[in-house]
């Protein structure tokens, strides 16, 4: 039996990269793996179904679930950490946790490499030195997130591993933070590293340097079935006069984060309305919040207020993947918020439908998104919208039906049909006898993908 274990720290978050991981479950089932998860929450699967949709859950199959600890994973069990097994030389049993080594799979991916730093070192070696081979690993890194806060001294994310984060010492917490950035490397040098845009790969060169570790682009995969048979109701399938009763709809689609710079919007909506007189539209943020975001939440709600904007931004939290379609249809543009962003899958699920994306000119979104559609302030980003909207009338409704199609055949090449055959691809050239069923590459690993040493 093939075995695989995906590595992620929290899929209920139920963002892009929970999106990845699930889709590469589904992929590994398919081809008769059997699928372990590690893990630090449980995954509440009626939650991510109710997001995500229910089509594919039951491909989402776990034969084994282990909780890891943030503590055992970057060796410091003395900090708060549980009380490890260990041998009469007072070596760990187990490096990492109690239930799920890596020595028995066949490959390891960790599908949160942005912020998760899974690098078992110690395993890694025992592995190589008995059996003369080790599992495939793979780091599928977003962003290189870690070293990028901990450059800005930015440590706020550690707040998603340690409960207990506010109760320790500065000493205990410059221990930690230097114990995963440290880990965090040892991860991106000794893993095969895939990422989701040119973006992405430049800002991992630019750390580890180019050449020094290869970087492969995969584009992650999008829905995009789901969203491209569907005729826009609020949008430019229609003409100006059919909807005038409607309001003109804009839609956002991010986790609800201070990550993702959602006040961006307020200010789009507060411009829109006092520089530009227009009151007929309306925003609506949709995406998934988990509890510690709750307050962030509570302060957006509290800036829409301040400026009058109650009738024309609303927030809808964790909706359902049906409501979520049923949102899409009802718009007539995709408002991106967030500046270099790494990928973007919200807004290729947007382009899908026929949606015209509004995105910052910095980010993986530039790679796909047309250029008149870049704005590099919110002032530019509040000016086209309201020029796109003016212009959404009779007279232009052919022409920007064109631009519509155009917009979808560009998301195309994101389904998840072609996500997989990338994917199976790298498989192809990292597994001496090839569990995918296809001629593997003529290259070996070792050319492709050359270990280098810390």
């Amino acid at each position: 039996m093939k075995k695989a274990k995906i590595v992620h720290d929290n899929l209920n978050a139920c963002g892009g990269s929970e999106r990845l991981a699930f889709a590469i479950i589904e992929l590994l089932n398919k081809y008769g793996f059997k699928v372990d998860l590690s893990t630090l929450q449980k995954p509440d699967i009626n939650r991510i179904e109710r997001i995500f949709g229910v089509e594919e859950s039951n491909l989402w199959n776990f034969d084994q679930i282990d909780f890891l600890n943030i503590y055992t994973i970057l060796d410091l069990e003395k900090i708060n950490g549980p009380n490890i097994e260990r041998n009469k030389e007072g070596k760990r049993i187990n490096s990492f946790n109690t239930k799920l080594g890596d020595k028995d799979y066949d490959i390891i991916i960790n599908t949160h490499g942005d912020l998760f730093p899974y690098y078992n070192k110690l395993d890694c070696e025992e592995i190589d030195s008995k059996n003369g081979r080790s599992p495939v690993r793979i780091t599928y890194c977003h962003y290189p997130l870690v070293p990028h806060f901990i450059n800005k001294k930015e440590y706020s994310f550690l707040e998603r591993f340690i409960d207990s984060l506010s109760e320790l010492s500065s000493q205990k917490k410059d221990m930690i933070v230097s114990r995963i950035l440290e880990k965090y490397h040892e991860m991106m040098k000794n893993t095969i590293v895939l990422t989701n845009s040119e973006f992405s790969k430049h800002a991992i060169e630019k750390i580890y340097g180019k050449g020094k570790i290869k970087v492969t682009v995969v584009y992650p995969p999008v829905e995009i079935n789901k969203f491209r048979t569907m005729d826009t109701i609020g949008g430019y399938a229609n003409t100006f006069n059919s909807i005038q009763e409607e309001k003109d709809k804009i839609l956002v689609i991010s986790r609800i984060s201070p990550s993702k710079n959602i006040e961006n919007v307020l200010e789009i909506g507060k411009i829109l309305k006092e520089s530009y007189d227009v009151d007929h539209f309306e925003i609506n943020i949709v995406g998934s919040i988990t509890p510690e975001d709750n307050g962030y939440a509570q302060n957006l709600e509290t800036l829409i207020s301040r400026y009058n904007l109650d009738n024309n931004i609303k927030i809808n939290p964790n909706v359902s993947f049906q409501d979520l379609q049923t949102q899409v249809k009802e718009s007539k543009l995709y408002l991106h918020p967030t500046p270099e962003e790494p990928f973007g899958i919200s807004i290729v699920e947007a382009m899908s439908a026929g949606l015209i994306p509004i995105v910052p000119d910095k980010g993986g979104g530039t790679e796909f998104v047309p250029p008149q559609y870049h704005y590099s302030t919110i002032e530019d980003a509040s000016n086209m919208i309201y020029n796109i909207l003016k212009n959404d009338n009779s007279k232009h409704s052919i022409k920007i039906e064109i631009e519509k199609q155009k917009i979808k055949r560009v998301a195309n090449k994101f389904s998840k049909q072609k996500f997989n055959e990338k994917l199976i691809k790298v498989f192809e050239s990292l597994f001496e006898n090839n569990p995918f069923g296809h001629s593997l590459s003529s290259q070996s690993f070792v050319a492709l993908y050359p270990r280098v040493n810390n």
